[in-house]
């Protein structure tokens, strides 16, 4: 059995474990789920910022049609100045594609994982250079399925392209009898369903691969029971050791008890949560002093000692709720609670009158 602990790994991973594999770089998440939403993502920016990028470049195609090469001759044209127009048109044009774009992809990544950062996996290991390890890792079973999920990619990316143009198949058909401006905008259009559907596919497809790599990660960092009990051991001390701490502080704890609550003059209770023992000696004190104080355990302790020692026990439960959370013991209650407080001791006086006489 104890062999079985310190091999078998049948728990999951403790925080602790998953905060060392993410500072190792070592996280569950899915490149065909980021590469998935990016695609979807530069679709949508696609439709958004189509319209702007093809204004400016449709004028500069226009003007550029429309020179003779006589005008060109006779003005002086320089194709150096045409060469750094069309470039400044291109970068006005696609600039904001292009930088939405590694924004698009950022979040993609960071949405699975969180923001993580880290050098460690850039750190050489000589069991990298392996050849015999690299080998093994090349023909094993995880290969074999990253192998198979990536056929399955190219068959299903195949399959959505073949399903969608077998759908537009007339009116890609119908194409030529349009205007050109009117073909190009149709054919743009058909362009992006076929991408959105192929976007739509390889979500599905990065939701299921994500699934996967989370359950691989997890069996990966799943701990023995004796790995369990030593990280225990090491954040939160020998539980041994720590069961022994509270033993030894109850036991001086009960031996303060046992030499403060017998020299009060009442114990108020709620009666069952809290007890506070108080004592009142005009000569020496401004106002009546707290020896101790407890909830539960520590309650109901204070009330067997007092009613041991003959110490009168008064239950008082809004005042006991309402001193316990502000008195602490060896020190005098506050003003506010001056008269409560008399109240009590002149009640116990008169009790301990009565059993004098």
């Amino acid at each position: 059995m104890a062999d079985q602990d310190l091999g078998e790994k049948t728990e999951p991973a403790s925080p602790r474990r998953r905060k060392e594999a993410r500072e190792e770089g070592s996280i569950a998440r899915s490149m065909d789920l980021t590469a998935a939403l990016t695609l979807l993502g530069a679709v949508a920016l696609l439709i958004w910022l189509t319209p702007y990028m093809m204004r400016d470049l449709t004028v500069y195609v226009r003007e550029t049609l429309e020179t003779s090469s006589s005008d060109i001759g006779i003005g002086g044209y320089s194709g150096g100045d045409d060469l750094q127009r069309a470039l400044k048109i291109l970068v006005a044009s696609a600039g904001p594609f292009v930088g939405l774009m590694f924004v698009v992809g950022y979040l993609a990544a960071v949405w699975q994982v969180g923001l993580t950062l880290t050098a460690k996996p850039l750190a050489p290991k000589l069991s990298k250079l392996d050849p015999i390890a690299g080998f093994k890792k090349f023909f094993s079973a995880q290969a074999a399925g990253r192998a198979g999920m990536s056929f399955g990619k190219v068959l299903i990316i195949g399959l959505v392209s073949v399903i969608y143009v077998s759908r537009r198949f007339t009116d890609i058909l119908m194409l030529p009898r349009f205007t050109f401006g009117e073909a190009f905008s149709k054919s743009g259009w058909y362009l992006i369903e076929l991408l959105l559907w192929l976007a739509a596919a390889l979500i599905i497809l990065g939701i299921l691969d994500y699934a996967f790599q989370k359950w691989q990660w997890e069996r990966q960092n799943r701990m023995s029971k004796h790995e369990v009990k030593e990280e225990m051991r090491m954040t939160m001390g020998d539980p041994m050791v720590k069961q022994r701490q509270r033993t030894f502080a109850r036991k001086i704890l009960s031996q303060r008890l046992q030499q403060s609550v017998p020299k009060a003059d009442v114990v108020v209770t709620n009666p069952e949560h809290i007890s506070i023992a108080l004592k009142w000696d005009p000569n020496t004190m401004n106002a009546p002093k707290v020896l101790a104080k407890g909830t539960d355990f520590l309650a109901l302790r204070i009330r067997q000692i007092a009613l041991a020692n003959h110490v009168p026990i008064v239950e008082r439960k809004p005042l006991a709720r309402a001193m316990y959370p502000v008195v602490h013991v060896g020190q005098e209650i506050p003003s506010n609670f001056f008269q409560a407080v008399a109240e009590v001791l002149a009640y116990v006086y008169r009790l301990n009158k009565k059993k004098a006489g």
